[in-house]
């Protein structure tokens, strides 16, 4: 049984490193993709969303009003809900959302 646990946490440790590695891949993904820049996470859509495109609809708790953003080394996190976003008029991205520039 012991060997099964330590197994276990060895497995999830270098999945958890793996999948921390690909997060500082973010700003290659982001120049390969032609954007200027972009952020992971939940907002409305800038230009284009690499994710799930959907709407914000008032009366259901999905997803949250709230504004929140932080880094990782490369890796940018930004989830960003307003009022106005629930009302379903603009479309949201739950992934990558990019930015090309004006």
């Amino acid at each position: 049984m012991k060997t099964l646990t330590k197994s276990f946490f060895i497995v999830l440790l270098t999945f958890r490193a793996i999948a921390i590695f690909l997060s500082q891949l973010q700003p290659f993904m982001v120049k390969a993709a032609g954007a200027v820049d972009g952020t992971f996470g939940v907002r409305p859509i800038t230009h284009k969303c690499l994710g799930i495109t959907h709407k914000a609809s008032e009366g259901y708790s999905w997803p949250p009003v709230g504004d929140l953003e932080f880094n990782l080394w490369l890796f940018q996190f930004r989830y960003t809900v307003s009022e106005n976003d629930k009302s379903g008029h603009r479309l949201m991205c739950t992934g990558h959302d990019l930015w090309f520039g004006e």
